[in-house]
């Protein structure tokens, strides 16, 4: 996995009440983002059962859990990145196909430090889903790091130099021509002195 691949996210588990109704749900929701086929997985002591839909071997995991404590189940939110905006308006459209329900259409909007095209819904527990579409991450930081360096740090060391080096070359050139003529006038006056002596 590349450095541009790196999520920090391993797995997002959520519990259901209705486990059957839940993967068959979150299967024609995730076919829309590109996971691959749920999986079932060995459950915790807690649990039923579990299927996972992954996005390739080394990414992150989505985990639907059928916990043996129904009244455990609680809402949760997550975001997740779409490709594209029409991705997200798929999505979308399929989310509320298949029983989700709004909370907000496809827009556009700033979350958390992002702005995208984004969508959000409750699927049938009552967790809430955010699919958006952001420019890559790597771009806007790039950008915001070379306008300093370029332009500010660039503009800050050169006025400095140009100007301090300039009035001390412009000082010592004053100095060493004013001492010059100051110099040759006193050699003047001594040697006429000497003239008028000699006469």
């Amino acid at each position: 996995m590349t450095s541009s691949q790196f999520s920090v996210i391993l797995n997002i588990s959520i519990p259901v009440r209705d486990f059957a109704k839940a993967i068959t749900f979150y299967a024609s929701l995730f076919e829309v983002l590109g996971a691959e086929t749920g999986t079932l997985v060995k459950p915790q002591q807690d649990e039923e059962a579990a299927l996972s839909f992954r996005w390739g071997r080394d990414a992150p995991s989505f985990t639907v859990v059928k916990k043996r404590d129904t009244t455990w189940v609680t809402g949760v939110s997550f975001t997740l990145r779409a490709p594209s905006e029409n991705i997200v308006d798929t999505f979308y459209e399929v989310a509320i196909d298949a029983g989700a329900t709004s909370d907000l259409p496809p827009a556009q909007v700033q979350m958390n430090g992002l702005a995208g095209y984004m969508c959000t819904v409750f699927d049938l527990d009552g967790n809430e889903l955010n699919v958006m579409y952001v420019e890559p991450y790597r771009e806007v930081v790039g950008k915001a790091k070379e306008t300093p360096t370029h332009e500010v740090v660039g503009k800050a060391k050169e006025t400095p130099t140009r100007e301090v080096v300039g009035k001390a070359k412009e000082t010592s050139a004053r100095d060493v021509v004013g001492k010059a003529k100051e110099t040759s006038t006193q050699g003047t006056q001594e040697s006429k002195e000497l003239v008028k002596k000699a006469s």
